[in-house]
C-alpha cells in the first residue's frame, strides 16, 4: 500500500514536486534537497546560525524547537522562497547563495505561500501563541525580495491566517483563516482585500484543494467531529464526503487523486494519523492508512501528522510522516498495492 524510502539527514520534510517528477525536500538542519530516482542532491542551504545547523543533526531537538523548512514556493521566475527557523530566503533561478528577505518579529512565520502567475507571492501571519496580535497578508511584487503588508485583519476578527493558495481553475487567491467561531473562515482576495465565502467550525480548514467544479476541504475542529468537504463553487452548497479520525491539516492533488492528512491531537483520542485518498471528479473517498504516533510528548516534539507537498503534482501520492512510525522518512502511496 505504500512504499518507505530512506531518511534524508536526520529527518526531512516534503515541500515541493517538480514537473519531472523529482520532489524538493528540507531536511532539519536547514537544506533544501532535491530527491529523484538517480539519488538526492543539496540545491540550496539555509543560512542558520553553527548552533542551530547543529542542532539539526537531532531530530529531536529539531522538532523541539521547530526549525527546518517550513513554508515553500516557486515564483513565476523560478526563484525558490522559504522559510526556515524564524527568517525567509529566497534563491534566484541559477543561484547558489540564497539571501535573506525577511525575518519574523513573532513566531516562524507563514504555514503557506501563494505564487500568481503574474509574478506576486502572498503569505500570512501565522502565530499559535494564546495572546492575540493582528495578523498580516504580504505582496511582494519583485519576486520576494521585499514585502508589503496589504491588509491586517485586527486581533479580535481573526486569531491567524492559516494560509494563502492560488486557484488554478478559478485563476485566484483564497485564504483560510482560525480559530474560534467565525474566526474559521474560507475567503477569496481580491485585489488585495479579503472577501468572505464562509465561516463557522465547518469551515476552520488548514489547506484546501480546488477543483473545477469543487473546493475540497478537511475540517479542523479540536475535540470535535472532523469530514473531507466539497463546497461547490456555483451554489456555495458543502457536502460531507467521509469522517475522518481527527483534524485535518493538509491536502493535495496529485493527477485525478486528492489526498488529505489528519493530525494527532491532545483533544482527540485518536493515536494515528491517517491519510485519504479520493477520485476528484467522483469525490469519492477512502482512509488508505494509518501511522501510530511515536513515544514523544506531542506537546514538545509536534503532533503526529503526515506532511504533503505544498503543490500539485503530475501523479503520485508522496508524503513526510512527523512524530509517527517512519518520523522524517520520505514515503509513496501505491494505490496498486492497496
Amino acid at each position: 500500500m505504500f512504499e518507505v524510502g530512506d531518511r534524508i539527514g536526520s529527518g526531512a520534510r516534503i515541500l515541493w514536486c517538480e514537473p519531472d517528477g523529482a520532489l524538493l525536500l528540507g531536511t532539519d538542519d536547514g537544506e533544501i534537497v532535491r530527491w529523484s530516482a538517480g539519488g538526492t542532491e543539496s540545491i540550496a542551504s539555509s543560512p542558520l546560525s553553527i548552533s542551530l545547523r547543529a542542532i539539526g543533526r537531532s531530530r529531536l531537538a529539531s522538532r523541539l524547537l521547530r526549525q527546518g523548512p517550513r513554508a515553500f514556493v516557486r515564483t513565476a521566475k523560478g526563484t525558490l522562497v522559504w522559510t526556515a527557523a524564524d527568517r525567509m530566503w529566497r534563491l534566484p533561478a541559477g543561484s547558489d547563495h540564497p539571501s535573506l528577505c525577511f525575518a519574523f518579529p513573532i513566531g516562524h512565520g507563514p504555514l503557506f505561500m501563494a505564487a500568481t502567475p503574474d509574478g506576486k507571492v502572498y503569505w500570512g501571519d501565522y502565530v499559535a501563541r494564546r495572546e492575540r496580535h493582528p495578523s498580516c497578508i504580504y505582496c511582494s511584487s519583485d519576486d520576494g525580495q521585499t514585502w508589503q503588508v496589504v491588509f491586517r485583519f485586527e486581533g479580535h476578527v481573526v486569531r491567524h491566517i492559516h494560509g494563502i493558495f492560488w486557484d488554478d481553475h478559478g485563476s485566484q487567491l483564497w485564504l483560510t483563516t482560525g480559530d474560534d467561531g467565525d474566526e474559521s473562515a474560507l475567503w477569496t482576495l481580491n485585489s488585495d482585500r479579503p472577501e468572505p465565502v464562509a465561516s463557522g467550525d465547518r469551515f476552520r480548514i488548514v489547506q484546501p484543494v480546488f477543483t473545477a467544479g469543487h473546493v475540497l476541504f478537511g475540517m479542523d475542529v479540536p475535540g470535535g467531529r472532523n469530514y473531507l468537504c466539497a463546497m461547490d463553487r456555483r451554489t456555495g452548497k458543502v457536502e460531507e464526503l467521509i469522517p475522518t479520525i481527527g483534524p485535518v491539516f493538509f491536502g493535495h492533488r496529485a493527477g485525478s487523486d486528492a489526498a488529505f492528512s489528519t493530525s494527532i491531537e491532545p483533544l482527540h483520542e485518536a493515536t494515528e494519523s491517517a491519510l485519504y485518498v479520493g477520485n476528484m471528479q467522483t469525490l469519492e473517498f477512502r482512509e488508505v492508512l494509518r501511522l501510530e504516533k511515536d513515544r514523544w510528548p506531542m506537546r514538545l516534539f509536534q503532533y503526529g501528522q503526515l506532511f504533503l507537498p505544498q503543490n500539485s503534482a503530475a501523479s503520485g501520492i508522496w508524503f513526510t510522516p512527523c512524530a509517527t512510525t517512519h518520523d522524517g522518512h520520505l514515503v509513496k502511496y501505491r494505490p496498486d498495492a492497496a
